[in-house]
């Protein structure tokens, strides 16, 4: 027996109502416990460049899990040099950190290949200092803009954060905040509303943490030419934590100079 239209309408619209309040329970819950494993640093197959955006609580997770009650964190964030472009997981500066400040320090890296040090690591820096953790932040600095954490590749880091409540009160970051759009062109002042709007609809709804849980853990239909797994592996639906967690660009130690030392001038 077929049901009356009417009420397939009312099953349809009340199995999208129950999928989707679902979805919103799973992102919330993803978003409490949702972190990558063995993690070591934010390369570019598990970042940006790789087209995975990780949400703000997945880096806060991190660093939450890595700290226990009598320790101070140390945070590490910055661009790619202090995330140890070239170097490979055993040779990672933060692990020889970690090993030479001992058991009551926990350190975790969170810089990002490009970033400021005012972006990523140092909002996860403020997200621990609400927390009352003790924590100490280490970054690296290029020449020029340093405090502008809304303006770049990363700058729904900024307002995840902040619509979720996770940052300490700045006026003088508000200040510039609300300049900076005023200075900003059209396509600009379009990407900030952007950025705006999906933290905005995040600090409720928690699609981005459920979706980056899932891509993480089970399935990804993202491609992207870094996706490769494996030679020869899976590159369309590999989740995002079969990737290779060396970073690009670590070459044997063996041969890492060898160009420079025939450059150089003898003596």
């Amino acid at each position: 027996m077929i049901a009356p239209p009417r009420f397939q309408a009312a099953a349809l619209l009340l199995g999208l109502a129950v999928g989707f309040d679902g979805a919103i329970v799973a992102g919330h819950r993803a978003a409490h416990y949702s972190k990558p494993s063995n993690f070591q640093l934010s390369h570019s197959r598990i970042g940006p460049p790789g087209a995975f955006y990780p949400p703000f609580s997945m880096l806060e997770n991190l660093a939450l899990a890595r700290w226990r009650p009598g320790q101070t964190l140390v945070n590490a964030g910055g661009n790619s040099i202090l995330y140890g472009v070239g170097q490979t997981e055993n040779e990672l500066w933060t692990s020889r950190l970690r090993e030479n400040l001992g058991p009551h320090y926990a350190v975790v890296n969170l810089a990002f290949a490009g970033a400021y040090p005012g972006e990523a690591g140092a909002l996860v820096a403020e997200a621990m200092l609400k927390r009352h953790i003790p924590t100490l932040y280490v970054a690296n600095s290029a020449p020029g803009p340093t405090a502008r954490p809304y303006e770049s590749i990363y700058a729904y880091f900024y307002w995840d954060a902040l619509y979720k409540n996770r940052l300490l009160p700045n006026p003088l970051r508000d200040t510039e905040v609300a300049y900076r759009k005023t200075a900003l062109l059209p396509a600009g002042r379009r990407a900030l509303a952007a950025a705006q709007l999906a933290g905005r609809l995040d600090s409720f709804l928690r699609f981005n943490a459920l979706w980056h849980h899932v891509a993480y853990r089970h399935v990804t239909t993202v491609w992207t030419y870094l996706a490769r797994a494996t030679p020869g592996g899976p590159v369309l639906c590999c989740p995002t934590m079969n990737r290779p967690l060396s970073p690009c660009g670590a070459l044997p130690r063996a041969t890492r100079t060898r160009n420079a030392d025939r450059a150089r001038p003898p003596r």
